[in-house]
Parts: structure tokens; sequence; C-alpha cells
């Protein structure tokens, strides 16, 4: 069968994709998203922004590269959290030992009221920040900027369905529509199982 342009297409996903897609939503199969829509895969696409960003970030931690002002120094390694809903950290840096070092949460937003919340709930723990979010918060001493754009990885995920363009669910939008937040939130819900569809 054809698939028309707006539909999802797996062969196109890289491993980093796959492996953040697994994180985020790991009792749903990602070969299951073949053929769905743009409308299908919005609930999911801000969670799997989410863990393609700490997939990244560990990732370039391990290899040794700097990630911002961070970088790990020799026996240290960064772990992203077992669960996907993980309260208060996002990934962990521990020892040689296995100890851990240091707890860090992750904010793949463009949203300053989103960090400000978690920064609110969590005042201890550092928050590591895509580039545009943390540009506009200055030189706040817990918010660290990734020099990761947020963009980029909207886009990343964005690019295989062909009719989601970048804007299609940024967080400007989506913070001027609550009707639109509550029902990608529900669907969001759905894709973790956390909530039947008809719960939602």
């Amino acid at each position: 069968a054809i698939m028309s342009k707006d539909t999802f297409d797996v062969s196109e996903v890289t491993p980093d994709m796959a492996e953040a897609w697994s994180l985020a939503y790991p009792n749903v199969p990602i070969e299951s998203l073949a053929g769905r829509s743009t409308e299908e895969l919005a609930g999911a696409i801000s969670g799997w922004k989410g863990k393609l960003f700490e997939v990244e970030v560990v990732d370039r931690l391990n290899s040794g590269e700097w990630v911002g002002d961070l970088r790990l120094e020799s026996g240290q390694t960064a772990h992203i959290a077992e669960s996907a809903t993980q309260p208060g950290w996002d990934i962990q840096i521990r020892d040689e030992d296995g100890a851990v070092l240091d707890a860090i949460q992750l904010k793949a937003t463009e949203s300053i009221g989103y960090v400000h919340e978690a920064l609110a709930r969590y005042p201890d723990t550092p928050i590591l920040a895509t580039h545009e979010v943390a540009a506009r918060l200055g030189d706040h001493p817990l918010v660290m900027d990734s020099g990761i754009s947020n963009d980029a990885l909207t886009n990343s995920v964005n690019e295989h369905v062909a009719d989601a363009s970048g804007d299609t669910l940024s967080d400007g939008v989506i913070g001027a529509m609550p009707l639109s937040l509550i029902a990608i939130t529900e669907a969001s819900k759905v894709w973790s199982g956390k909530k039947t569809i008809d719960q939602a």
C-alpha cells in the first residue's frame, strides 16, 4: 500500500530516536507507528522529544564531549533514569564505583514558565536546558545551557511526519491554546500507558 505523505515512516528513524521512543513509551513498539498520521502522533511528540534530548546529552557526555559547560571527569558516566516518569531528575552522573555524584533535570522546551515550575518543585536540582530557554534565563545559578537547540530536537522528530512542521507543536503555540494542551497531555498519557483512550 502507498502511504500518504502525512504519515509516519518508521524506516527513517535513527538509532537515537528509536532509543528515545522506547525510553519514553516502553510499552509501545516503534513499529506500531508505521502509517500513523500527524494527528495521531501529536500527543507522543513532546515526550519523544524530551527523551531524545536525554539520549543526545548522555551520548555526548559519555563520549567525553562538552555539553554546554558540562563535561564528565575521568571515570564518570552519565545515566538516564530507568523510569520514564522518574520524579525530580532525568540523568545521574556516577563515579567509577557506581556512586551517584549528581542528579540533573533536563528540559527540552522554549517555555521559561515550565523551567521556573521545575525549579520551584525541585529547588536543589540543577537543570540542563535547551539553548533557547537557557539563553532567555541568562545567568541563573541552577540553569545550564546544553547548547542543543529545542527547534532542532523538535524537527528531528517532526521531519518524519511530512505535514508536521517545526512550529506545529512549539511550546509557544501550545501555551496559547489551553484546550490543545489538555488534548496533547491526555494523548501523551494514553501513549505512555497511564490512561486508556476512554479515560482520556
